[in-house]
């Protein structure tokens, strides 16, 4: 439940409406000259991953929304590769699932400026979001991971760190056991 039906970012979203929408993870992937991120899907309250058979996955924001991409490629070879006739090359089995607090602008800097001010990642900036993931074919069994994403760019290093909570659920009572795993996503391009 969020933006849809079509591909969407955060100072790109005004043909996107609020609702409830179907697609394939092969039917997100645009096909642009040049190969690069996209599928993008913002202001996400919810989203389900499923097989035929309804196996799979929901993710449920807690706190605010998420933007999200689901494709059978990764950014870094998304990034590798040049043009788009060769994403067949690159093409994964596995979903890719991107899960975002916050993403810069698009802007127009293929052929003028870049985003507008309030669509960039601010510097010194602390970014949080949390969210749920559940199996959908265990319904019957209350199984529920808590992720707590923290974000920070610090001039042109990005630091992410990501709690893992596992929290079963038993007569409303919150059990949990806790996992940080904290990882330098890279550099990013001024």
């Amino acid at each position: 439940y969020g933006r849809g039906p079509i591909e969407n970012y955060q100072d790109r979203k005004n043909a996107a409406f609020i609702g409830r929408y179907k697609t394939t993870v092969t039917e997100m992937a645009e096909h642009y000259l040049r190969a690069q991120t996209m599928g993008g899907r913002c202001d996400t309250n919810w989203m389900t991953l499923s097989d035929i058979h309804g196996k799979g996955i929901k993710i449920t924001s807690i706190d605010k929304t998420f933007d999200f991409s689901a494709l059978h490629y990764t950014d870094k070879d998304l990034w590798e590769t040049k043009y788009s006739h060769s994403l067949s090359d690159i093409y994964r089995p596995e979903i890719v699932i991107n899960i975002d607090c916050i993403q810069r602008g698009l802007g127009n800097a293929s052929c003028g400026p870049g985003p507008r001010p309030q669509y960039e990642i601010k510097p010194n900036m602390v970014y949080e979001y949390s969210f749920w993931m559940a199996p959908l074919e265990y319904s019957h069994i209350e199984i529920y991971f808590q992720f707590s994403c923290k974000f920070e760019r610090l001039n042109s290093k990005t630091e992410s760190s990501l709690s893992l909570f596992n929290l079963p659920r038993k007569q409303n009572h919150i059990y949990s056991s806790r996992t940080l795993i904290s990882t330098t996503v890279g550099s990013t391009k001024d």
